[in-house]
């Protein structure tokens, strides 16, 4: 299952009401997203000895989630974006390579 390292500023906040509970116990997790909002809840609990849990979850406004993980990873390679003079180009400030 793919890891995803949201940045702080994300559009999407998750409250963890998650609980360990002892080896050989019962797992039983919840995943809620309230309709119109971008808050994931997660309770539950999950035994010490579990392998993990894994779950999908829509969010509310895709696009911008989309977008503002796009320009954090541009961000974090180093692209110099939001130029007035660039237009549509983005420059790498590391290389001599150049996106036009």
């Amino acid at each position: 299952m793919p890891h995803h390292d949201w940045p702080a500023d994300s559009l999407v906040t998750l409250i963890n009401r998650t609980l360990t509970s002892p080896k050989g116990t019962e797992s039983h997790i919840v995943v809620y997203r309230p309709v119109g909002e971008n808050i994931v809840y997660v309770s539950g609990r999950l035994p010490i000895d579990n392998s993990g849990y894994y779950s999908s979850v829509a969010v509310h406004n895709p696009a911008a989630l989309f977008a503002g993980l796009f320009k954090d990873a541009l961000r974090a390679a180093r692209y110099r974006c939001n130029r007035p003079d660039a237009g549509d180009r983005l420059e790498v400030s590391r290389s001599e390579h150049r996106l036009i």
